[in-house]
């Protein structure tokens, strides 16, 4: 099986004209495949309510104090 490390041990020997015309083949390859995939629709609209609760939205000094909770029980 050839691995990663082949290929690029392999293309690095060659001259340069010959590696850009791989990595423009590459990036043709990439540029069909990422023009084929649907683009995604809605997608703030559908996210907009992910983060949402019934509850107000903490205070600065409660961060602050949550943040604060978290520091000591990481570094004591």
């Amino acid at each position: 099986m050839i691995t990663y490390q082949d290929v690029i041990r392999t293309v690095v020997s060659w001259e340069h004209e010959r590696r850009l015309a791989l990595i423009r083949e590459l990036l043709l390859s990439l540029e069909a495949e990422w023009r084929t995939r649907p683009v995604p629709r809605n997608t703030f609209k559908r996210a907009l309510g992910l983060a949402a609760t019934s509850q107000p939205a903490p205070s600065d000094e409660q961060v602050r104090d949550w943040l604060d909770e978290h520091r000591m029980e990481k570094y004591g």
